[in-house]
């Protein structure tokens, strides 16, 4: 079965033309000269280089990695890759298990240091921090330093362009002990935090203090909570005395703005002030993991308490001093083998010296793994309104502000793809920006309109928080995430796949029908009004609506809808068939002006309108899709119509194995009677006797071989629907007016195909001798019969043979019926007697000849 040609098209319009290919290959990272041609195209989804797109959001192919960069990448594994790019800085640098690379925009250098000449080690896994430093007043542009450190604490820093390397080592405290985080915090400091908890001060400009301790004072008693809230700046212990610490997990992340150091473990954030090479400042420590849980409370079923629930931080990041945003993982009960995820935002005031912090916004993830089983930390991104969310082969966008529940993802399709780095873009016309390098589809563009998000509902934003119906609002967000899969991911070369989940109670059936009115009313913005010259209307609105069911079978949702929704998708989808099939037969007919004003006429009288042509008949198949049973069944019963013959046998040929594909897909269970196929046999038996009615009354032979295939095609179609759907009286009474009418014409090579197929002896019988066999071909026809249908053949056979010796010959052969045959008074007594005598039964060919002595002359019956 060859595929339409819309199918063609849709599947493999992600195969570039020469034109769009050499947009894509000049569209390279940091990359200015790059040129872009202005291509227009009839929908959103139909630009090679957008993924997804609604009003609110879109993803988009960026550009390309640096040629080199790829192919490195191409042989990594991703959980060894480690990956930073800034669009502001004009950097990407790349850490795998054997080298360090970067390149930088400023001066378009690139910067390869074997990872393995520093350590000595293979295979050793490394953290990595990069700090550019603008330089005004020399000839190179930038200053890029790299920080290099590896879990036990020995640190490189490698200047871009530079050879040369400066080595430090820092003592950990605890046997076990490892690094989980480094940060600079300006030109010559950074700081690295350990899994205990303990932070470590680099001077990178210093010989006497290049590193330096930073601790915790310990925390306990009842007071804790409050005590968490310094008012006294405490500088750091003196690095010959290690004072008690509290223990607090893993530090997970640092940040820095403004002077402050956030540094965040997995229960609290410390606010830092380093002062100078031996003087930190410990503004607040601040315990959250009262407030996390709280905030996870009013998202978990209600039936959990607060010692049910383990959480922990994951990440953090700041835009503003005054905002502080947390990932969160967490678990309950139900599901405690999963982690699962939420983003926190917290504001930081300072009144009367005292820090002071409140949650401020929480929004859970649509996102849960295995402790373990992601390969690399999930990474948090913020924008002032908007936080980017990377987990391994997703990136989520989840709103900040309590206007909107904007919640989108990126999910990439193949398993060997992976999110390799994620950077934020600065904010332009509302738009909020993130760039995204994957592994294996170059750099992708997740750009979310936060003006859109945070609409009121009366202006159709689908995302409002404040609305009356939480329902209506969760199933349009719903309908707008199917139409992304329908139309976005119908190609199987895009990088992204759509999945589709109840989270709030969606009205699945609901949004479900919703689509499909658009689609019927066109009101659907990502539906082609036309997909090419040759590709119509008429066609993509069947493949988009046939389509859209698969995806709700690929997610298991189809079960979601009601009986009465799978019966009215059904239908529809039937019709808008009958009408690509009915197009279909325009098209080829095009050429054939009196052919197309004969079915133009007769569509005319049903649907009240009068256009020429083609536009009469694309007219009623675009608009008047309820009609199109009506329109067969007026093509039928119109005496003038030359159009019957290429019309309905094909249409219900193409409606039955439709119906044969899709009526299980569907879950039907209604009677098969009330399928189009077997409801217009009416069509074909009318067909089968108007054409038996022309030819018994005109000379046959006249009659074009063309026209004798219909009939042929006709007869057969209608038998093979009958046969299937009806038993009884009601398939053998017309098997035998289908049959008898085709013998009444003279077709019996077509009378013995349908009889042998559906064990009709008799007519073979009668029909095998006028094909006009050589006597070889026809008694080997005639045994091929006897092997097949037993006796009941043998017997039919020799009531229909004229020349005693074909009789003889085949009693010869056959003997193990012979007997049983003559043993019937009835049959060929002439014959009969003479077999009994030549077996010695000479009672029975008495009696043969007493049923027969009138039919022999009287010379016959002496001798």
């Amino acid at each position: 079965m060859t595929k339409s040609k819309s199918t063609v098209l849709l599947e493999s319009r992600r195969e570039p033309t020469l034109e769009s290919k050499a947009i894509v290959d000049k569209r390279i990272l940091f990359n200015d000269n790059q040129k872009t041609i202005s291509v227009s195209y009839p929908v959103t989804w139909f630009d090679p280089f957008i993924l997804s797109k609604s009003n609110a959001y879109q993803i988009t192919i960026s550009c390309k990695l640096p040629h080199q960069y790829q192919e490195i990448i191409n042989q990594e594994s991703t959980r060894n890759l480690r990956v930073m790019i800034s669009l502001q800085a004009g950097y990407i640098a790349l850490l795998t298990t054997t080298h360090f690379y970067l390149y930088s925009k400023a001066d378009n250098l690139y910067t390869t240091q074997p990872i393995v000449n520093l350590y000595n080690v293979e295979n050793t896994k490394l953290l990595f921090d990069i700090f550019v430093q603008n330089n005004n007043n020399t000839n190179n542009k930038q200053t890029i330093k790299i920080l290099t450190i590896d879990s036990q604490g020995k640190a490189f820093l490698i200047l871009h362009g530079n050879d040369k390397y400066a080595q430090y080592n820092i003592l950990l405290h605890h046997p076990f002990e490892y690094i989980t985080t480094v940060k600079w915090i300006n030109a010559d400091q950074a700081l690295v935090g350990s899994s205990t908890g303990h932070l470590y001060l680099l001077n990178i400009s210093s010989t006497e203090n290049s590193i330096l301790a930073i601790y915790k004072q310990r925390i306990s008693g009842p007071l804790d909570y409050m005590k968490s809230f310094y008012t006294i700046s405490i500088d750091h212990a003196s690095d010959n005395t290690i004072p008690k610490f509290e223990e607090t997990g893993p530090i997970v992340n640092i940040s820095s703005m403004n002077g402050i150091c956030y540094v965040c473990s997995e229960q609290d954030v410390s606010l830092w002030a380093i002062k100078s090479e031996t003087k930190a400042v410990l503004i607040a420590r601040i315990h959250l993991q009262s407030y996390i849980v709280n905030c996870i409370l009013q998202h978990v079923p209600s039936n959990i308490t607060e010692t049910m629930l383990q959480c922990k931080i994951v990440n953090m990041d700041i835009k503003i001093k005054e905002e502080l945003v947390l990932l969160v993982s967490y678990t309950v009960p139900e599901l405690s083998e999963y982690l699962q995820y939420a983003v926190i935002k917290f504001n930081i005031g300072n009144e009367n010296n005292t820090i002071e912090i409140y949650p401020k916004y929480t929004a859970t993830l649509p996102y849960s793994a295995l402790p373990g089983s992601l390969s690399k930390i999930p990474q948090l991104n913020i924008t002032k309104d908007i936080a980017f969310v990377s987990l391994d082969d997703t990136v989520i966008a989840r709103s900040l502000s309590r206007k909107s529940v904007f919640e989108e993802s990126l999910v990439l399709k193949e398993k060997d793809n992976a999110i390799l780095a994620l950077d934020i873009v600065d904010s332009f016309e509302n738009l909020d920006k993130a760039i995204v390098v994957t592994a294996k589809s170059d750099i992708l563009e997740f750009q979310v309109n936060k003006n859109e998000i945070q609409e009121p509902r009366t202006t159709g934003n689908i995302y409002a928080e404040n609305i009356e119906n939480t329902l209506e609002r969760d199933t349009m967000i719903f309908k707008s995430r199917l139409e992304q899969a329908m139309f976005f991911g119908v190609y199987k070369e895009s990088p992204l796949r759509f999945p589709l989940t109840v989270e709030h109670h969606e009205d699945v059936g609901s949004a479900v029908m919703d689509v499909t009115n658009d689609i019927l009313t066109e009101k659907c913005q990502f539906l082609p009004k036309v997909l090419d010259s040759e590709i119509s209307f008429i066609e993509s609105r069947f493949y988009f609506q046939n389509h859209m069911y698969k995806i709700l079978q690929d997610h298991m949702l189809d079960i979601l809808l009601s009986s009465e929704q799978r019966s009215r998708l059904f239908e529809l989808l039937e019709l808008y068939y009958l009408s690509k099939q009915l197009w279909k037969i325009v098209q080829e007919k095009s050429n054939d002006l009196e052919w197309i004003k004969s079915v133009a006429r007769i569509s005319q009288a049903v649907v009240k309108t009068n256009l020429d042509g083609k536009m009469q008949l694309e007219h009623v198949l675009r608009n008047h899709i309820y009609k199109i049973k009506e329109f067969l069944a007026q093509i039928v019963a119109d005496k003038a119509a030359n159009c019957i013959d290429d019309i309905i046998p094909r249409i219900i040929q193409k409606c039955r194995s439709f119906e044969e594909k899709n009526v299980s897909r569907y879950y039907l269970h209604e009677p098969s009677e009330n399928n189009f196929s077997v409801q217009a046999c009416g069509h074909l038996i009318s067909i089968v006797d108007q054409k038996v009615h022309h030819f018994s009354n005109n000379e046959f032979t006249t009659c074009s071989d063309i026209e004798k295939q219909k009939l042929t095609e006709s007869a057969t179609l209608l038998l093979d629907i009958y046969s299937k759907e009806f038993v009884g009286e009601q398939f053998k009474g017309i098997k035998t007016r289908v049959i008898e009418g085709l013998c009444v014409v003279g077709l019996h090579q077509t009378v013995v195909d349908l009889a042998d197929k559906y064990g009709d002896v008799l007519h073979i019988v009668t029909s095998l001798p006028k094909l006009n066999l050589s006597p070889e071909a026809f008694d080997k026809k005639s045994k091929d019969y006897i092997d097949r249908f037993g006796y009941e053949y043998f017997d039919a056979l020799l009531k229909n043979l004229d020349n005693d010796d074909d009789i003889w010959g085949f009693c010869f052969k056959y003997s193990k019926f012979t007997e049983k045959f003559f043993s019937n008074e009835d049959n060929l007594p002439k014959l009969a007697w003479i077999h009994h005598v030549k077996h010695q039964n000479y009672d029975k060919a008495y009696k043969m000849l007493l049923n027969c002595k009138d039919e022999f002359s009287e010379s016959e019956f002496i001798r």
